[in-house]
């Protein structure tokens, strides 16, 4: 028997990873292999499981029903999860398990894949933000035999709902190598993180980033954590053509100097004090430690107003979204880094909210029960 870990985003190829390594530990030269639907499973690589099926990213980047344009412009990605479907038919052998985690979706291609119900790691929705629907409640009783909430909330509706469900933490709070913020200080300097996102919009999500940057009137210290999954270069011709220098690393522009890396991201979120982040599963991650997050409307479907509150919601008010422009979202930054009382209550409200790490670990326990392992 070999299990099977699909995923079907970088944040979910992230939890899905750490979820590996855990089974690993505990069943040593246990048969594993992944299969993730859009990204290229460089985090499942780096642990050592093989990755036979790597995916392509859609136009949308993997959120089609963000308006009609993007859902029309995903229309020819149906081959690819075609093409996926099949791959994985011709490589699964009998008696072979499949953990999906994402969305409702993914787990109906393994569920046509494998031709048996899997497992399902639900890091897609939330009773907080977008519950699951009728449809989804009714997919899930017939495609899965244990699901996976992402928080305690999610878990009691899918149980009223039939769906057998349990939450014992979200892995995507694992793995970070950042303690839980204490913030009480009230030096004159502080930290601003940019997160531009991991997706095609990054370079575009980035220049309005730093036009926020150039509006804060507070002093402050600005660092910006580029993702692997995007070309770094990309980024830095889109800050040049809006104005900006790139010099040692940095992108400067009139007395504002940011710290533009790849790579770094664990470093930069220890280092900050507020985040402003178009982000789905790094701003998450950034609230899980505590961070206040500030968002605001992005470039692309994944950071549209309504996915932005819908953020807000999920994260507890640890993230708050602003509308209008540069120079609003900046008045909620500069009041932010005058505030340490305001920052460590906001901390605190995304730390209650997504719990405490070893959510993979006790995951991949349970994992190791329901399928025999």
């Amino acid at each position: 028997m070999r299990l099977w870990l699909l995923s079907n985003g970088r944040g979910e190829e992230w939890a899905a990873a750490l979820v590996a390594s855990e089974l690993l530990k505990r069943r040593p030269g246990l048969p594993l292999s992944a299969a993730p639907l859009v990204t290229s499973g460089d985090e499942f690589a780096a642990r050592g499981v093989p990755t036979p099926i790597t995916g392509k990213t859609p136009p949308s980047g993997g959120f089609p029903t963000a308006n009609l344009r993007t859902l029309l412009r995903d229309l020819p990605a149906i081959r690819d999860h075609v093409a996926y479907v099949r791959h994985l038919r011709r490589l699964v052998r009998p008696g072979d398990e499949f953990v999906a985690v994402g969305d409702v979706f993914l787990t109906g291609l393994g569920r046509l894949a494998f031709r048996r119900r899997g497992v399902h790691v639900a890091l897609a929705k939330s009773a907080y933000g977008r519950r699951h629907s009728r449809i989804e409640h009714h997919l899930l009783r017939r495609w899965t035999s244990l699901v996976f909430a992402r928080d305690e909330a999610t878990a009691a509706d899918l149980d009223r709902h039939g769906v057998r469900a349990v939450f014992v933490g979200n892995p995507l709070v694992d793995g970070l190598t950042v303690a839980a913020s204490r913030d009480g200080g009230v030096d004159a300097t502080r930290t601003v993180l940019l997160l531009p996102g991991s997706r095609a919009e990054a370079a575009a999500n980035l220049v309005k980033l730093l036009d926020v940057a150039l509006h804060v009137d507070q002093p402050s210290a600005w660092t910006c954590a580029w993702a692997d999954a995007t070309s770094i270069g990309s980024g830095a011709r889109a800050a040049v053509a809006a104005g900006w220098q790139v010099a040692g690393g940095r992108l400067l522009r009139a007395s504002r100097s940011v710290a533009f890396a790849a790579g770094r991201f664990d470093a930069m979120l220890a280092a900050a004090d507020v985040v402003v982040g178009l982000a789905g599963s790094a701003n998450e991650q950034a609230a899980a430690v505590g961070k206040p997050v500030v968002t605001l409307v992005g470039c692309g479907p994944q950071t549209t107003a309504a996915r932005m509150l819908e953020q807000e919601r999920l994260l507890g008010g640890a993230a708050r979204f602003v509308r209008g422009g540069a120079a609003d979202v900046a008045t909620i930054v500069s009041e932010l880094l005058r505030s340490p009382s305001e920052r460590h209550r906001l901390g605190r409200l995304g730390i209650a909210r997504l719990g405490p790490a070893g959510g993979a670990a006790r995951i991949a326990g349970h994992i190791v029960d329901e399928l025999g392992l």
